[in-house]
């Protein structure tokens, strides 16, 4: 019986300790909220960017700084591509499909693959089951 005493006075120092770092924590991250605000005030913006505005804004950097590439075969390097689009081939994969800036080749690449598998095909008579 003393020993579950002892055990349940540990847990209640255990708890109090810890509702006395959340409290800590809580406080600290007002503190850092009320400096946030606070910077974003001396910037001249009422509110931080939004997620999805970062990621637009990051994606259209990345687009803009360096065009997409692909290896050409005729030209045997990676070249820029003009007209890139995406294509659905007919089991569902998805590619990207453009010319090479170079020699004007049609290139080719996959982005997923989720067609037939080899573990898919008939092994007897060596077809794509249907």
């Amino acid at each position: 019986m003393e020993r579950l005493d002892e055990i349940a006075k540990q847990l209640k120092e255990f708890r109090r300790e810890n509702a006395k770092q959340f409290g800590e924590l809580r406080n600290e991250i007002t503190e850092l909220k009320q400096m946030q605000s606070e910077i974003l005030s001396k910037l001249g913006s009422g509110e931080p960017p939004r997620r999805e505005d970062k990621k637009k804004v990051l994606g259209e950097k990345r687009e803009a700084e360096r065009p997409l590439e692909m290896y050409c075969a005729d030209c045997f390097e990676l070249r820029p591509i003009i007209e890139p689009k995406r294509i659905e081939l007919p089991d569902g994969s998805i590619a990207t499909q453009g010319r090479c800036s170079v020699c004007g080749t049609t290139v080719f690449r996959m982005a997923t693959m989720t067609g037939v598998l080899t573990s898919d095909t008939d092994t007897n008579s060596g077809r794509y089951r249907r």
